[in-house]
């Protein structure tokens, strides 16, 4: 039994879930200025249904919206609640409910939580969906800073960076617009069909690449060498470690330095760029294998890394 108070109303609400996903009205009263409400119509069909009560000496029909529940066969526990437009609405957070029934009809299917830019990235929802979309952001380097920060908050499997290669673009950014989600769950936009025969050369190096690495994010943890990103800073880094590996990208923005030097989480033998193939830039271990030192020459250029 949920009972909660709002704007002199007084709401007695009992509710449960069968293995189908439908809700089951168990008991409802409501006590306002007006009287006593009695249920009018329950709406049970609904995912979010809908019940109409009515109060003594009052003309006008409130309607309790339920959306949702805690898990089928549960008692509603949380209930959160509003009043628009004269009506007390009472969200019960259908929306998770929803998508667990799915997976349980079409269990092959993936649901991206597109969240207005992350604004609900959390785990009440991420919990119940495949994917994070994290931002629709479309500028590349404004999008590495995002992306750096992305697991910080979200599982690296599930934070989904759109990778914007554009026709007019650079090889160094069609590069940078590709390492952005490399190391997270890459969502390939942009008119990759126009394209030209280098560009796409590098979107599909990039997707086998991560396709060799894919394997290894569900099972490795973040780490900022520099820290988290601030849009704007000259350098800009983010890794991913497992048990054997180092995955990590290091961007180049508006630097008056040709190199940087990124601490390691631990001591490493070995260091390589792993995209593009092509790179030609030096970088070198400290003698203590604990520090990557990487000269990028250009602003807004990237490089994806994986240490040993």
């Amino acid at each position: 039994m949920t009972e909660i108070e709002l704007a002199g109303d007084k709401v007695k609400l009992s509710l449960s879930v069968d293995d189908e996903g439908r809700v089951g009205f168990a008991g409802l009263e409501v006590v306002g200025a007006a009287g006593v409400g009695t249920l009018c119509r329950p709406y049970p069909e609904y995912a979010a249904p809908v019940v109409e009560v009515q109060l003594a000496g009052d003309d006008s029909m409130r309607h309790y919206t339920c959306h949702g529940a805690t898990q089928a066969g549960r008692e509603l526990r949380y209930v959160s609640h509003e009043l628009e437009g004269g009506h007390l609405i009472l969200a019960l957070r259908s929306a998770r409910l929803a998508v667990k029934q799915h997976f349980k009809l079409a269990g092959g299917d993936m649901i991206e939580n597109c969240g207005s830019g992350g604004m609900r990235m959390d785990y009440a929802m991420l919990q119940r969906h495949s994917i994070q979309s994290v931002t629709d952001q479309t500028d590349f380097r404004i999008m590495s800073a995002i992306a750096c920060n992305a697991a910080s908050l979200v599982t690296p499997e599930q934070a989904a960076i759109w990778a914007y290669p554009l026709k007019s673009a650079s090889p160094e950014e069609v590069v940078t617009n590709m390492i952005n989600a490399l190391l997270l769950r890459v969502h390939q936009s942009g008119a990759i069909e126009e394209l030209d025969a280098a560009r796409l050369a590098l979107v599909t190096e990039a997707l086998s690449c991560y396709k060799v690495i894919r394997p290894d994010i569900k099972d490795a943890l973040p780490f900022w060498p520099q820290g988290f990103a601030t849009i704007g800073e000259p350098y800009l880094s983010f890794g991913l470690k497992t048990d054997q590996k180092l995955y990590l990208a290091v961007f180049r923005g508006e630097a008056a330095s040709d190199v940087v030097s990124l601490p390691l989480p631990r001591s490493v033998e070995n260091a390589q760029v792993l995209y593009p193939h092509h790179a030609t830039e030096s970088y070198s271990l400290s003698t203590d294998g604990t520090v990557l030192n990487v000269s990028l020459p250009q602003n807004f250029m990237s490089r994806l890394f994986v240490l040993a």
